[in-house]
């Protein structure tokens, strides 16, 4: 008769070894520049203002006083080239705002899940306005362009998606400077191991897909919170994966610790 318990014991073991070796023969921690594949459907807030974010909207939003009610003011990240792999303590993942209030992910749902035309969401609508106002957006300098070229872009990432689901930038045919890593989906890992979009690259792409319910995007880590990547130390000095505690045990199956762990392991 077979022994589930002896199965498990054996699964267990030979998890911990492979963490070891990984351990001993790599480094623990990804290289600043690993993509995560991950549902976007986990990407679930977006970053704000807090004492440690250094690019801010609040900045470009007064610069231009006319427009300045359009901007979302308290929206802020971190600057991709000069932060990414940083860890960083504080609250700043506490000041965070649901993607169900992002206006470019409101557009993509509108016009993928209720056929509304793209020059009837919100957020096109402000575009236009500012256009109105004297100012530029996405560098078109009158409406006409702006419906012209921008529109049917956006139908075109809509189009592609649907048809090759999502490809990292430097799978993609949009030039040099798209297959920087920097230029990837960035997002930021809170405390308890959420993952924040962090506002500075791939709005477009993380919004459609997560209107198209697409299962897999590719994303960069830029910032983690000091308290995850504690939790991420201790399962990775770890002698013995079964003596972890059960908020560690439950780390295991995160995106972020698939360099160290397969997932493919973890069906103990």
């Amino acid at each position: 008769m077979v022994n589930i318990h002896n199965i498990a014991k054996s699964k267990l073991r030979t998890l911990h070894r492979r963490v070891l070796y990984k351990r001993k023969f790599r480094s623990s921690y990804a290289p600043p520049n690993y993509l995560l594949s991950i549902d976007p459907e986990l990407v679930t807030h977006y970053q704000l203002t807090a004492s440690k974010t250094d690019w801010e909207m609040s900045e470009h939003a007064n610069k231009k006083p006319k427009i300045n009610h359009l901007y979302e003011k308290d929206k802020a990240g971190f600057v991709q080239s000069k932060n990414i792999g940083r860890v960083i303590g504080g609250s700043w993942d506490k000041n965070i705002r649901t993607m169900n209030q992002h206006k470019i992910y409101s557009a993509f749902r509108n016009v993928i899940m209720n056929d509304v035309e793209w020059t009837e969401t919100n957020f096109i609508k402000e575009q236009l306005e500012k256009i109105e106002k004297g100012y530029d957006s996405y560098g078109y300098k009158t409406k006409e362009e702006f419906i012209d070229n921008r529109i049917p872009y956006l139908e075109s990432l809509i189009e592609s998606m649907e048809e090759f689901g999502y490809l990292p930038q430097n799978s993609s045919n949009y030039g040099t400077k798209s297959k920087s890593p920097f230029h990837e989906i960035g997002v930021n890992i809170g405390r308890d191991g959420s993952l924040i979009y962090n506002n500075r690259r791939g709005h477009n792409r993380l919004c459609c897909a997560k209107a198209l319910n697409i299962d897999k995007i590719s994303v960069v880590v830029i910032v983690r919170h000091e308290e995850w990547r504690r939790k991420q130390q201790q399962i990775c000095e770890s002698r013995s994966l079964k003596k972890l505690n059960d908020d560690m045990k439950e780390c295991l199956p995160h995106p972020d610790l698939n360099y160290l762990i397969d997932a493919n392991d973890l069906n103990l």
